[in-house]
């Protein structure tokens, strides 16, 4: 499945949460030195997403239905 996103956000990060996650994100594992420099911090049924700006933000949100073997994030 694919979503096409249009949304306003702010402090240059959003979320994606799983809805039956508890959506912790205040733990010291979520936004590490390295999540920082990757702008990308994943607990258990959340990730967050750091962007260039505030403000407006245009992306595609791709759902998969199975694991994708080998992904390269860089």
């Amino acid at each position: 499945m694919k979503y096409n996103l249009d949304f306003y956000t702010q402090y240059s990060q959003f979320y994606i949460c799983d809805k039956d996650s508890p959506c912790n994100t205040d733990s010291d594992r979520f936004w590490t030195n390295e999540a920082h420099e990757d702008r990308m911090a994943i607990e258990e049924g959340v990730l967050g997403i750091g962007t260039e700006c505030y403000g407006p933000v245009k992306a595609e949100l791709l759902v998969r239905e199975l694991p994708r073997e080998n992904i390269d994030l860089t």
